[in-house]
């Protein structure tokens, strides 16, 4: 009775930690899709940022262009 009893017993844990399992892996699949879901947002965010960064840039030039050909107009008509 006392082997029937201890076997019962073990199939018992077996299908606890069977459920534990499974419960972990649900939870990181959840993870694992919450962390491709960050790395898409922060894909787009760095994406914007070297955008700006060129936009930025870019505006600097146009301006240092335009008031280098603005000097150099005020210095042509005097």
């Amino acid at each position: 009775m006392s082997v029937l009893k201890d076997a019962i017993n073990a199939m018992k844990e077996v299908v606890l930690l069977s459920d534990k399992v499974e419960r972990a892996g649900k939870t990181l699949s959840e993870l694992s899709k919450e962390l491709r879901e960050h790395d898409r947002r922060l894909l787009v965010i760095e994406t914007t940022i070297d955008i700006a960064r060129h936009q930025q840039k870019h505006t600097q030039e146009h301006r240092q262009q335009h008031r280098q050909q603005h000097s150099q107009d005020r210095i042509e008509k005097e």
